[in-house]
């Protein structure tokens, strides 16, 4: 059995994937392809059905094999699909748990990776934190997300190879059919426009002056978070969400390493 394993990246459509794939589990099946349910119903400190982040978190709690068996047990198909971007949060050592654990019931695996050009990655994680909120704009411009591409790949290569991990650029104009779940469809060899989809599209973005709004209520209380607090908050209309120029230049500027090393080993330019 053939398992193919994507692990992200961050806010690169995943939650649609994982949303749409859960909605539309029969239609992949009929294709031979099994998007598993939590079998144990064994969840950790996030609760999603939608998701399998249950399988990298479980890796921690000894309980990895515990789940990878009751795949196996309930599936009557050739390939298996886990879709999980919370492997980021598991160590280099933890990992390494993974092809025992894997071994017994899948006999090879292929590892999808998006990558996203940084300061489009920047803000679009810097938008779910004010939407979560966690600090203000001003902390987002003087503190702005940064992601280890080169660290992320290369952890997957050492375990499964090179040749055993696709690395796909999330941008409409790369993505087969521009859309990531059409892409993510055809690198396991299917054409997402024959298959009855159930698409769900999630974590729409906010204004500029959204996020303004947003960090006053939060400079005012420390405690205050817009999903749970104030969901009017998130639909102010206006300006796109943009980084200010400054902090544009010191995430390229920090990014430089790590996209040097893409271009090099992976053919990928975020560089002009």
């Amino acid at each position: 059995m053939h398992l193919w394993l994507h692990v992200g990246s961050h806010k690169t459509g995943t939650t649609s994937i994982q949303a749409t794939f859960a909605k539309s589990r029969d239609a992949l099946s009929l294709t031979g392809l099994n998007y598993p349910r939590n079998y144990l119903q064994k969840y950790y400190s996030i609760r999603d059905k939608s998701a399998h982040h249950y399988i990298a978190q479980s890796i921690s709690s000894g309980e990895l094999k515990l789940h990878i068996d009751a795949i196996g047990q309930h599936t009557d198909v050739q390939e298996v699909l886990l879709s999980s971007e919370r492997f980021d949060y598991v160590s280099r050592a933890n990992i390494g748990l993974l092809p025992e654990a894997l071994s017994p019931v899948f006999s090879s695996v292929s590892v999808i990776i998006y990558v996203r050009e940084p300061v489009s990655l920047a803000t679009s994680r810097g938008q779910q934190r004010l939407k979560r909120g966690i600090g203000t704009y001003a902390d987002v411009c003087a503190h702005p997300p940064f992601y280890d591409y080169k660290e992320t790949i290369e952890k997957w290569v050492d375990l499964f190879g090179k040749d055993n991990v696709k690395v796909r650029v999330f941008a409409k104009d790369m993505l087969v059919g521009g859309d990531v779940v059409d892409d993510l469809l055809h690198q396991t060899g299917r054409d997402a426009s024959t298959l009855e989809l159930h698409r769900k599209w999630r974590n729409t973005g906010i204004s500029l002056q959204a996020a303004l709004a947003i960090s006053a209520r939060k400079r005012e209380n420390p405690e205050f978070e817009p999903v749970r607090d104030a969901r009017e908050l998130l639909e102010i209309p206006g300006d796109p969400f943009t980084l200010p120029p400054d902090a544009q230049e010191r995430i390229r500027r920090r990014a430089r390493p790590g996209l040097l090393w893409l271009r090099e080993h992976y053919g990928i330019d975020f560089l002009d």
